[in-house]
């Protein structure tokens, strides 16, 4: 029985956590405290005048995001004209992100046993984010499947070692070009796989790839030009520190959990790496109290998990700075090993330059950033045990129900 479970414990999982998405579909569950479920019923609009009209948003568009996830819903909407059925059909369809995610996973750690890989992609079914925007048919979702589908070819490009222009390589441009028409803030990963392919593919090479590139990108960028709406709708800021502060601590999130994990399964690594430890948390301490003193971002308005955490619990941004500089002490420690990680990174956190900033935006992207994108033991060495991996479960779980009960009582719209 022992034996079994162990072998199918990913399936098993993977089928329960499914399931679980569909009850909270039943249950109308939005743990973004009805941000997702309003950002639904408000889109409708355009998704019924595609539907008439597929060149509606030439003349009539307001949305912030460019229109491909609402077009994609418009023909299911064709086809199954009741919205309740439309949603449902389309939180079947987000299963694919962490099938997929795990496909991706097996191309990166070959090395590590399928069924653990397949039990940390189900991870994803308890992050919140993953859940209300499953449930209510929110364009992240098919941002999602278009990225990891992109990274897929990606790896398998990456695996053959032979760097040429081949099918996977045309594949990944294509995919991260759907991804970017669906959530424009994806480009910073275009650039980022640019830079990538110039340094290892022949200059020739590179070339006829920028002419395919600047192919598919110049209809979204004449639409950008012609509808003002899909800038207009983001609220960019000159403040980076505020940015810079909210984005490390947004991702020192899932990164302090991992991080405990390699440093307490092998002591040995926390004892070499001390020293850059105890410097960049001195460093980065120092740079936050700067930043802080000019730091006035509206709390009420995003800021990720742990920001809301700190002002609920003492009243002030303390756990907050706190949590920004180790996530910049992780994201440094990461940045050190290789020239890729570090632009990765940089993009990640300059990237996000915005008035308000929110967990969603890098949830679970930068979990599929982390663990497909950025090269670093810590990955491999979370990935092969089951105690991580359960460990990771505990803390998303509580992660989730926290979000459920904030988004019941409205905890955190009260201070």
């Amino acid at each position: 029985m022992r034996i079994y479970l162990e072998q199918y414990s990913g399936k098993i999982i993977f089928f329960i956590l499914s399931i679980s998405l569909f009850l909270g579909f039943y249950l109308n569950e939005d743990s973004s405290g009805g941000a997702s479920s309003g950002d639904f019923n408000t889109t409708w609009y355009y998704v019924l005048n595609l539907k008439e009209d597929l060149f509606f948003h030439y003349t009539h568009w307001q949305n912030i995001h460019l229109p491909l996830h609402y077009i994609i819903i418009s023909i299911i909407n064709s086809f199954l004209a009741e919205q309740y059925h439309v949603r449902f059909f389309y939180c079947i369809i987000s299963i694919l992100v962490p099938f997929l995610f795990y496909l991706n996973l097996k191309i990166k750690f070959p090395e590590i046993n399928k069924n653990l890989l397949l039990v940390f992609a189900s991870t994803l079914f308890i992050l919140p984010t993953f859940r209300y925007t499953a449930i209510w048919t929110n364009v992240q979702i098919t941002a999602n499947i278009f990225f990891l589908l992109s990274i897929y070819f990606y790896l398998k490009w990456d695996e053959r070692k032979i760097n040429t222009f081949d099918k996977n390589l045309i594949f990944q441009i294509l995919f991260m070009t759907l991804a970017t028409y669906t959530r424009q803030d994806y480009v910073i990963f275009y650039l980022y796989f640019m830079i990538t392919y110039l340094k290892k593919i022949k200059f020739k090479m590179f070339l006829l790839l920028s002419i395919l590139v600047l192919f598919l990108l110049l209809p979204g960028l004449i639409f950008v030009y012609e509808q003002s709406s899909v800038l207009s709708g983001i609220k960019f800021t000159s403040k980076f520190q505020n940015s810079l502060i909210v984005n490390s601590s947004i991702m020192s999130f899932y990164l302090i959990p991992i991080f405990l994990c390699f440093f307490l399964n092998d002591l040995s690594k926390l004892k070499q790496n001390i020293k850059f430890i105890t410097i960049a948390f001195i460093l980065f301490s120092i740079l936050i109290f700067i930043f802080s003193n000019s730091f006035n971002y509206n709390y009420k308005l995003g800021g990720g998990f742990i920001l809301k955490l700190s002002m609920l619990l003492f009243d002030n941004f303390i756990l907050f700075f706190i949590s920004s500089a180790l996530g910049f002490v992780a994201l440094a420690y990461l940045a050190k090993k290789n020239i890729n990680n570090f632009i990765i990174i940089f993009l990640l956190l300059f990237g996000y330059s915005a008035s308000w900033i929110f967990q969603k935006y890098f949830e679970p992207m930068f979990i599929f950033i982390f663990f497909l994108l950025i090269q670093s033991q810590i990955s491999f060495n979370f990935l092969k045990s089951y105690k991580n991996i359960l460990l990771i479960y505990a803390y998303f779980v509580i992660y989730l129900a926290s979000a459920i009960v904030n988004a019941m009582l409205q905890i955190t719209q009260q201070f």
